[in-house]
């Protein structure tokens, strides 16, 4: 639990007995993970890493998706595509924010940054930091690209309030592909993590870990990045015509 203090949750490892553990780990401390290598268990980090720690983790390729969408999108005529942020720090968040920035001008656009908004987390937060955003902006994207789907909830909530049609004035993607993207109409495009393989990553590099195989005598740790598949709904059109 994100509110469980250092010691307590040392205590709850070691007391449980297990022989190997992984942690989920989107929002986990990087100061506590000495703390956790000095109770010499044998664990993996899932769903986020710390470049200056030797762990092992599987992540998500974040990277991969966000290309996945600004393909898709550039292929339906968007050429103004802007971000909406949760301003949450997390790895996971952070790596995608950064792809955004640094794949746009490699795929032959402007990066603008009147564009990139920071809105708010979860959905209702999105929705009145996007109503917010909606008031002091007058230039709009053709389509923005969201944190997660909790983020592009909230903002397809407030365009429509605000009159814009989705994805008829602006295109929405999401990022995830959680139960909340059915909730709404248009149900949200966005990308899917494939959890059983995520989870399953986690478990094998586990159990070698535990059965130091097939790595014996190698100190090395291993970080793997799980692919994401884009499920294409209706909240993407084609860019409108001015």
């Amino acid at each position: 639990r994100r509110d469980m203090d250092l010691s307590t949750k040392l205590a709850y490892i070691k007391d449980s007995g297990c022989v190997g553990y992984v942690i989920y780990a989107p929002e986990f401390p990087e100061e506590e993970v000495d703390s956790l290598k000095k109770l010499r268990i044998p664990f993996v980090l899932l769903d986020t890493y710390f470049p200056g720690k030797d762990i092992d983790a599987v992540t998500l390729n974040n990277e991969q998706g966000i290309y996945a969408i600004l393909n898709m999108l550039i292929e339906k005529g968007h050429r103004e595509i802007g971000y909406l942020s949760s301003g949450v720090n997390i790895q996971s968040f952070r790596e995608r924010r950064d792809s955004y920035k640094r794949l746009l001008p490699q795929m032959g656009l402007e990066c603008n940054p009147e564009f990139f908004w920071e809105i708010g987390y979860p959905e209702q937060q999105a929705a009145e930091g996007m109503d917010k955003g909606l008031a002091q902006k007058s230039d709009l994207p053709t389509a923005f690209i969201t944190d997660n789907d909790y983020v592009a909830y909230g903002a397809i909530k407030s365009l429509m309030a605000h009159g814009y049609s989705v994805p008829g004035d602006i295109s929405v993607v999401g990022f995830s592909d959680r139960p909340v993207c059915m909730y709404i109409v248009p149900n949200i495009t966005t990308v899917r993590i494939p959890r059983m393989r995520f989870g399953g990553e986690a478990v094998d590099m586990l159990i070698n870990k535990v059965l130091k195989q097939p790595y014996d005598d190698e100190k090395s740790t291993v970080k793997t990045a799980i692919s994401l598949e884009l499920i294409m709904r209706d909240s993407v059109g084609k860019a409108p015509v001015h």
